[in-house]
């Protein structure tokens, strides 16, 4: 019988289960790092079984990463949020400051960095110059789709940002260097598709 780990679930956790659904399928991602969302991370961690057969009912692939904190899905391409250049390559750089910060040593189960700190590196690494009112739009638009979270004011060079372990999942195993190449070498065209 179809949904069968779904059915087996009480009034109370049927709730729950609902809410999981529906903040993945509104948000993309369940994160244990959003405060907001730790209840419903732990109770998607308990019943994956039942959360994942409804979303292979529905033909989505739903993946966790324990270590990481994350619970995402997978669908078609056309649900990708389409991304401007500019984001896409501020995503791309999110990744590497991610992949570096998660190396270092800290007292703190958050990555985080200061926004000038992103900054610097997005001018070095994409050699461009971006003004502060698209790159204010660009990190409000990154903290939407559950990448960062703003600390702060988005104007404001001293804010802190957590970076969100939902930024590994973007490239789905594409090599950085070749990405950032075909971008940052291609076309000057405003769109990109990435998440």
């Amino acid at each position: 019988m179809a949904l069968e780990g779904v059915l087996k679930l009480n009034a109370g956790e049927r709730e729950m289960f609902a809410k999981v659904v529906r903040v993945l399928l509104s948000d993309v991602f369940l994160l244990r790092a959003v405060d907001a969302e730790e209840q419903l991370y732990s109770f998607a961690l308990r019943n994956f079984a039942a959360v994942e057969e409804w979303f292979a009912f529905v033909g989505l692939t739903l993946l966790k990463d324990e270590g990481l904190g994350v619970i995402t899905y997978r669908g078609e391409p056309g649900r990708r949020s389409n991304l401007n250049l500019e984001e896409t390559l501020g995503l791309l750089v999110l990744l590497v400051l991610y992949n570096e910060k998660r190396n270092e040593l800290s007292l703190r189960s958050e990555v985080t960095l200061q926004q000038v700190e992103f900054q610097d590196r997005f001018r070095v690494l994409t050699e461009r110059m971006v003004s502060k009112t698209r790159f204010v739009q660009m990190l409000r638009r990154l903290q939407s789709l559950k990448f960062i979270r703003i600390l702060g004011e988005a104007d404001d060079p001293g804010s802190l940002l957590v970076l969100y372990p939902s930024i590994p999942y973007v490239l789905e195993g594409r090599d950085i260097e070749e990405l950032f190449a075909a971008i940052t070498t291609g076309s000057d065209d405003e769109e990109g598709e990435t998440e």
